[in-house]
């Protein structure tokens, strides 16, 4: 075939003038479909890394603290073995840990602290919403020894729990 017959056989199939913007607009749309697709997935792909990142760290962390609770566990356990009559704050188990390097990057400090000379407020008011006449009693105790009793300070700490029958109770007695 001649270029002049390859010329004419182009302008045959030529499309007509308004079809090629047809053409070009479905054209520019693939090319933004596939450009969202793309971008979808590359935001779905990030997400996951970033869910895994977060995973292993969360794990991390927990791995480290039941660490933590085995190491004072075991003081515990040794303390109790060498003294079992006696627990005070000036055994082994008292002094604080650390700062150690666990995992790069990662560091521990621990300390325990002995709450058994502590008074919890809950125990004031039983399970139905009555006075425990027993913790009362040791509560008034506490402010008393504490010399407390007469302080205004005392009921408004105990009416911060929403104890307020227990605060007419403290202040006529």
């Amino acid at each position: 075939m001649s270029a002049r017959g390859r010329i004419a056989a182009a302008r045959r199939c030529r499309l007509p003038r308004g079809q090629r913007g047809i053409a070009l607009l479905v054209a520019i749309l693939l090319v933004a479909l596939g450009t969202i697709i793309a971008a979808a997935i590359a935001y779905e792909n990030a997400m996951t890394a970033r869910r895994g990142a977060a995973t292993f760290a969360f794990d991390e962390s927990l791995l480290i603290a039941q660490g933590a609770e085995a190491l004072a566990a075991y003081g515990l356990r040794e303390v109790a073995r060498d003294d079992p009559k006696t627990t005070h704050p000036n055994q082994p188990w008292a002094k604080p840990l650390g700062p150690l390097e666990v995992v790069p990057g990662v560091m521990l400090e621990a300390s325990l602290e002995d709450l058994s000379g502590r008074f919890n407020l809950n125990s004031l008011v039983k399970e139905d919403g009555t006075v425990d006449p027993d913790a009362l009693a040791a509560f008034v105790h506490l402010l008393q020894w504490l010399e407390l009793r007469r302080s205004p300070t005392a009921p408004r700490t105990v009416s911060t729990w929403g104890r307020t029958q227990l605060i007419s109770r403290l202040t006529h007695t």
